[in-house]
C-alpha cells in the first residue's frame, strides 16, 4: 500500500536517515524522493499521534500551551490545538481551534 501512496517509497525511507547516496540520483529525482519522504514523514507521524504516547505528548503539548492561544478577546487566551481538516497529504494545512469558539484560526505560538 504504502509504495502506490507515496511515490519512490523505497527511497523516501533512506532519505531521511542518511543523505549519501543523493549524488547517485539525478536532480528531478531528488526532488522527487525529497518530497516522497515529506509524505512519509507525515504518514508516520499521523499514526504516532494515535498512539498512547503520542497522545500523551500531545496532551503534555496542549497543556503547556504549546500549539498557542486563541487571540478573541472572548475567549481569553484559551489553548489551541491544531487540527487537520484533511487526511490526504498536500489537500489542506492545518488549522488551529480551541473549544469555546470551535473557529478555525491560525493562532499565535508563544
Amino acid at each position: 500500500m504504502l509504495p502506490v501512496t507515496v511515490h519512490c517509497a523505497d527511497h523516501a525511507s533512506g532519505a531521511r536517515v542518511s543523505v549519501q547516496h543523493e549524488d547517485e540520483l539525478p536532480d528531478e529525482q531528488v526532488q522527487d524522493v525529497e518530497q516522497a519522504a515529506e509524505t512519509l514523514y507525515g504518514f508516520i507521524h499521523a499514526r504516532f499521534i494515535l498512539t498512547n504516547r503520542g497522545l500523551s505528548r500531545m496532551l503534555d503539548k496542549f497543556q503547556n500551551a504549546e500549539f498557542g492561544m486563541c487571540p478573541r478577546v472572548y475567549c481569553e487566551a484559551q489553548v489551541c490545538l491544531p487540527v487537520g481538516l484533511s487526511d490526504q497529504p498536500g489537500d489542506a494545512t492545518v488549522r488551529a481551534t480551541q473549544w469555546p469558539a470551535l473557529g478555525l484560526l491560525c493562532c499565535r505560538t508563544r
